[in-house]
């Protein structure tokens, strides 16, 4: 048996969690942390999520299987999920019935999830359930400690990081619809610290921490002149730009880890 993976850390350039001090800039807090990001949010659901900006921002409500267990594999074919964070947003347990939800929810066609349905098809009985010829998938099976245990039809050795992909993210099943997309983001359907305070696209969004010690904003501003001059004035902590642009820059670092 081989262990492919150990806990979670975010992977992303310049996303941690903010360091004290304040950066003076139109009054705001020290606890918000303003990004300007290149794009806008495409969609609040996760499994939907096909975009850089969009699967970063639900990254903070949404964690992904991979993110979020340790994983151990056997030729790389069967692979243990062990689920280390313990419940949602709304202090519910997470259980293996919910990572298994998750996983078969991106093969719901008004879902949409492009890259899950893909993925999962190289689950045992995927295609079966996919078809609606089973009720479950048949290569997905409680493990230990409440986790599960994923049998694919051939061995993967990519499939582990398959898993950090934010289609995978971790969902309520008592909350989410297996078959219809997440239009909101209340409390309690993902494991992430973090809950959507507003959703307006295409311009903003505005996530909080659980315990409200800590604000994000993501502000589309879709003239990268703009972005840079919000930033200039000390208005904004980060702002992204084309990598044959001006790259990106940042005023203090924003991390992210769920242990």
């Amino acid at each position: 048996m081989r262990r492919l993976q150990l806990g979670f850390i975010l992977v992303g350039v310049a996303f941690f969690m903010p360091a004290c001090g304040k950066f003076g800039g139109g009054g705001r807090p020290d606890s918000e942390y303003l990004m300007l990001p290149r794009y806008d949010l495409k969609t609040v659901d996760p499994a939907a999520a096909n975009d850089w900006t969009t699967a970063h921002i639900l990254g903070y409500v949404y964690p992904s299987i991979g993110e979020s267990a340790e994983i151990q594999s056997r030729g790389f074919k069967t692979f243990f999920v062990n689920a280390t964070l313990g419940e949602f947003s709304n202090s519910t347990p997470v259980t293996a019935d919910d990572l298994k939800f998750s996983i078969e929810r991106t093969l719901s066609p008004n879902v949409r999830s492009s890259l899950g349905s893909s993925f999962t098809l190289q689950i045992k009985g995927a295609k079966e359930y996919a078809a609606g010829k089973t009720p479950d998938i048949a290569g997905i099976r409680p493990g230990r400690r409440g986790g599960i245990v994923i049998e694919l039809n051939e061995p993967d050795q990519s499939f582990a990081a398959k898993l950090r992909n934010r289609c995978f993210a971790v969902l309520n099943s008592k909350l989410v619809s297996k078959t219809e997309p997440i239009l909101d983001g209340k409390r309690g359907y993902g494991i992430g610290p973090y809950v959507f305070k507003t959703i307006a696209p295409p311009n903003e969004w505005v996530i909080e921490s659980i315990d409200k010690l800590a604000t994000r904003r993501f502000r589309y501003i879709q003239d990268p002149a703009n972005r840079l001059n919000y930033y200039k004035a000390n208005q904004a902590d980060y702002a992204m730009f084309a990598a044959h642009d001006r790259g990106i820059v940042q005023r203090r670092a924003l991390h992210l880890e769920f242990r």
